[in-house]
């Protein structure tokens, strides 16, 4: 039986495979690029001044947005670090990929502050490094759907496996313990 469950769960791993979920170091080969195309991002905004942005009229709450991208861009990188040593997380794919769609807004917000409020060529430079990663960023959505199908699949086998397995221990007839009888103590005359 537990062959036949071990059979199984690498069946559900193979058929995964085959519908899409591309293999372990060719996820790692696409999260270290999307690390290594957002990394020139980190610098950029970092030398963003948002204290020029509300002398000429800005509202302070842009300074919020600012660090509000800085810190998702921290937060990208550093699940997507994490995704790097452990490629087969369901959870950590899907953090990486929610953050980095975070990301996307942050940054599209932030270029547009910077375009209106400080300098238009600098945000184009923004726009175009995070433009960059849109490859790999579509890869990483794509790589957490696959995986959730995969993890689907792999819950499904199991589930069939496990009711199987029900269902045979159900059939087996059930045979009352014997009941032991306590040793008779000997009388000493």
């Amino acid at each position: 039986m537990r062959w036949a469950t071990l059979f199984s769960l690498w069946g559900a791993v193979c058929l995964a495979q085959s519908e899409g979920l591309p293999p372990v170091w060719e996820t790692q080969k696409s999260v270290q690029e999307l690390i290594d195309k957002l990394t020139p991002l980190g610098p950029l905004l970092e030398r963003l001044d948002p204290g020029v942005w509300v002398e000429k009229g800005a509202p302070a709450v842009y300074r919020d947005q600012l660090k509000s991208a800085q810190d998702q861009f921290q937060y990208v990188l550093n699940t997507a670090r994490r995704l790097l040593k452990q490629p087969d997380s369901l959870s950590l794919a899907l953090e990486a990929g929610l953050r980095s769609q975070s990301l996307e807004f942050s940054i599209l917000s932030v270029a547009e502050v910077v375009r209106r409020y400080q300098n238009s060529a600098i945000a184009e430079l923004i726009t175009s490094q995070f433009g960059e990663s849109a490859v790999h960023r579509e890869k990483l959505r794509q790589y957490v759907i696959a995986l959730a199908a995969a993890k689907e699949q792999e819950l499904a086998v199991a589930d069939r496996e496990a009711q199987r397995c029900r269902d045979i221990l159900s059939r087996q007839p059930v045979t009352p313990p014997k009941p032991t009888v306590p040793p008779k103590k000997e009388v000493k005359k």
